[in-house]
């Protein structure tokens, strides 16, 4: 880059408004790296201990983009096999701005009212047990 004295005064005015951009950029990053590292720390807690290396169990992760404009509330499913095959679905639906989790038994059943109860849009699976 040019010595920015030697500039011109459009040049200059045309990289701050570039650095300005950058910045506001960096910002916007920071916010959602922030997020997801909240998002992760909460994924890693509700994980626990279901992934405990056995032969008959494996995790796995799917993807997961949170809706960065309502932020109310994201919904978990978790679906756990049992080394018998049976299956158990729950929903565990977090709101951390009210510090609350949500457990649900039956995921048909409870779904529509957990949706309505706390203005969840989207329902999106994280991760999976199975055999």
């Amino acid at each position: 880059m040019k010595d920015p004295r030697s500039l011109s005064y459009t040049a200059i005015a045309r990289h701050c408004e570039t650095l300005k951009a950058r910045l506001a950029e960096y910002d916007t990053l920071k916010r959602d790296y922030d997020l997801y590292q909240q998002l992760l720390s909460n994924f890693d807690k509700i994980e626990g201990d279901l992934s405990t290396g056995e032969s008959d169990r494996r995790a796995e992760r799917t993807k997961f983009v949170p809706d960065l404009k309502t932020q109310k509330g994201v919904a978990y499913t978790i679906i756990e096999a049992h080394p018998e095959g049976i299956t158990q679905e729950g929903i565990i639906a977090e709101f951390p701005k009210y510090g609350m989790t949500v457990k649900a038994s039956s995921l048909s059943s409870q779904l529509s009212a957990l949706k309505k109860k706390h203005h969840i849009k989207k329902v999106r699976r994280l991760f999976m047990i199975k055999k």
